[in-house]
């Protein structure tokens, strides 16, 4: 590990120093010498002191020293740099992120923070307690997560940071009720992805040069291992709650909720989901995080994740945001060739498991097509009612308009969705289907007038005709026979 004059002054605290070292003093010193070699820091005896010289102009002295004794002191401070970065490489290859934080502290002697993407905590310095540096520091300690004014006042400077600086950790000064002190932020970057963030906290002692440096020396270890791709095979760390709740098919509530605030998102949807897998397997890797980078940069309040091989994409159905997004697809597969396979709109967060499983069915279908290009869950859903097992799975695959009257009718205890039912058994005739019903021609046109005001489907298109009276069955079976969980 090579050391600038910086690191090497914050390791003589106990002795009596004089110094001169620019600001911009690199780390380029691989040990000490009583002789001149280059990149070494250079010890000679100046009367009673010691002076070191490690550049044209940086030099520091040691007072009432002979160099003899300095070179072991200043040669243990090299041995001590090595084998902590030691220490960290070996922590960094077993994903033991508390030890680096930990072992980390006699190099600071202040709180230091390591966070995720999605600024969930992954280790803190447990040298200290939730209630021994501020407000943030104990938020963190107690939810494991960022305070969304912590994260609001990141995202504003970020923005002021020039982006040929973003691997330069940076000193702010928040000055507010929640953050106490200045801190050191610095950005761990993989694969032009952010995967992690280094906070330390200028809390015991004042920040300076060499602490910026060392910050950035522990994000060049550890950014493989947080990064898109670990060589240790670590999962994707920027993968975020709802990735979570795919996979795993639960998450705490409270997790979610805080991911939503993060993103500004409403609680609510409408919602749709997007599975995306290169059509060449060899640029697999390479297409999926390109094009993760592509949307995230256009639309940075999107969730995308990359989970097995495809690219996932959760984003809400707003008509500009829609449009948006299918636009930057349809660009990005028209040199890269890739799938696309889209679920239903939905509304309810916490049902996102099913509607993944729509867009992979979708995805998977449109392989078998031999075609690139979008291909929607509507446009197979009947086939995946037809084959599908699991009663929930099937119920949430059901056309959205049948689902939505059906849970009015229970709601509202109303016969929308019979009535519905009949109507389209009768070829959209008002007559027969209000004799039919035994019910007044009136009644029905009022009740078809209300069915009108929850329909957003077009009753023109036969394929969505057959569509809802085949959804309509299902959910007619599945609740008749009482064989879904309540979500």
């Amino acid at each position: 590990m090579k050391l600038s004059m910086w690191m090497i002054i914050n390791r003589l605290s106990d002795f009596n120093i004089n110094w001169y070292i620019e600001s911009d003093s690199r780390p380029i010193l691989k040990s000490a010498r009583m002789t001149y070699a280059p990149q070494c820091l250079q010890i000679s005896q100046m009367g009673d002191d010691v002076i070191c010289r490690g550049g044209d102009r940086d030099y520091f002295l040691l007072e009432g020293m002979d160099y003899k004794q300095a070179f072991e002191v200043l040669q243990g401070i090299f041995d001590y740099y090595n084998d902590w970065d030691e220490q960290i490489r070996n922590a960094a290859r077993a994903g033991a992120y508390q030890s680096i934080v930990d072992c980390s502290w006699p190099i600071f002697h202040n709180p230091l923070a390591l966070s995720d993407g999605n600024n969930q905590a992954i280790a803190l310095s447990s040298q200290y307690g939730a209630k021994d540096v501020d407000q943030e520091w104990q938020y963190l300690k107690e939810y494991g997560f960022s305070s969304i004014e912590s994260v609001d006042f990141l995202k504003v400077f970020s923005q002021n940071i020039d982006n040929s600086l973003r691997n330069i950790p940076q000193i702010l000064e928040p000055k507010n009720s929640r953050i106490r002190y200045n801190l050191a932020n610095q950005k761990v970057f993989w694969k032009d992805e952010l995967c992690a963030r280094l906070v330390l906290i200028e809390k015991d002692r004042t920040l300076n040069p060499g602490d910026l440096q060392l910050l950035r020396h522990i994000a060049e270890i550890i950014a493989p291992y947080l990064g898109s791709i670990s060589p240790a095979g670590n999962q994707n760390s920027y993968k975020d709650v709802f990735a979570e709740l795919i996979q795993d098919g639960t998450v705490n509530r409270e997790s979610i909720e805080r991911h939503i605030r993060y993103n500004h998102w409403e609680y609510t949807g409408p919602f749709r989901v997007y599975a995306i897998e290169p059509r060449n397997p060899a640029r697999s890797d390479y297409t999926l995080h390109l094009l993760r980078r592509i949307v995230l940069q256009l639309m940075p309040y999107t969730s995308v994740n990359i989970i097995q091989t495809s690219l996932v994409v959760i984003a809400r159905e707003e008509s500009e945001t829609h449009r948006n997004l299918v636009d930057i697809l349809t660009r990005a597969w028209a040199s890269e060739k890739v799938n696309i396979g889209a679920s239903l709109v939905f509304r309810d967060i916490y049902l996102l498991p099913f509607f993944y499983r729509q867009a992979e069915y979708s995805l998977a279908r449109l392989k078998q097509a031999k075609a690139p290009g979008t291909f929607f869950f509507s446009d197979c859903a009947m086939d995946f009612l037809v084959l599908e097992k699991d009663p929930e799975n099937m119920y949430y695959a059901c056309h959205p308009d049948v689902l939505c009257i059906h849970q009015a009718d229970e709601t509202e205890k109303t016969e929308f969705l019979k009535t519905l039912a009949v109507y389209l058994s009768c070829e959209r005739n008002i007559t027969h289907a209000a004799k039919e019903l035994f019910i007044h021609r009136n009644t029905l046109i009022y009740r078809l007038k209300k069915i009108n005001e929850m329909l957003t489907a077009d009753l023109d298109d036969p394929y969505t005709r057959d569509y809802i009276r085949f959804s309509i069955y299902i959910v007619r079976i599945l609740t008749g026979q009482n064989s879904l969980k309540k979500s």
